[in-house]
C-alpha cells in the first residue's frame, strides 16, 4: 500500500513541478491533522498520544493529554524534516485502546480514525500540490 501511496504522489508531483519536499512535508502534516482531528475526546490523552517519526516506528507512549489536538499537531510539525522525501514517515498511536478506537469502539468516531484519513490520502497529496503551486 506505502508503494503505492509514493507512486501516485510522485507522479502527480512529476505532472505539476511541484517541490517534492514542501508537498511531502505538508500531506504529512494534513494526515496527522486528519486522524488526530477525528480522534474522539475523554480526557485528552488518545490526542495526545499521536507520535510521529521519519525513518523507524515510535514506540511506547506518552503522558500527554491534548483535548483539542493542537499542541500534538504543532509538535508534530516540528519534526518532519525540511528534506521530507524519500523517507518513509511514521504517524502512530501505541495506546493499547487504540485498535478498539479505530475499529469504531467510540461513538464520538464510529467509523474510525486512520482508515477514513487513508481514504482521503489522494485528495490531500491533490490539495497539497495545488497549494505548493499557487
Amino acid at each position: 500500500m506505502a508503494g503505492s501511496f509514493e507512486l501516485d504522489m510522485s507522479r502527480l508531483i512529476a505532472h505539476t513541478g511541484a517541490n517534492i519536499n514542501t508537498v511531502t512535508k505538508k500531506v504529512v502534516l494534513d494526515i496527522a491533522r486528519s486522524v488526530i482531528r477525528k480522534s474522539p475526546v475523554d480526557t485528552g490523552r488518545f490526542k495526545g498520544n499521536w507520535q510521529y517519526a521519519a525513518g523507524e516506528m515510535p514506540t511506547g507512549v506518552t503522558d500527554i493529554h491534548d483535548e483539542t489536538g493542537s499542541g500534538t499537531q504543532v509538535h508534530i510539525a516540528s519534526q518532519i524534516p525540511q528534506q521530507a522525501a524519500g523517507k518513509l514517515h511514521w504517524i502512530v498511536n501505541n495506546l493499547p485502546y487504540s485498535i478498539a478506537l479505530e475499529n469504531g469502539h467510540s461513538n464520538q468516531a464510529p467509523q474510525g480514525i486512520v482508515g477514513l484519513t487513508v481514504s482521503e490520502y489522494q485528495s490531500l497529496v491533490q490539495h497539497a500540490v495545488t497549494e505548493v503551486n499557487q
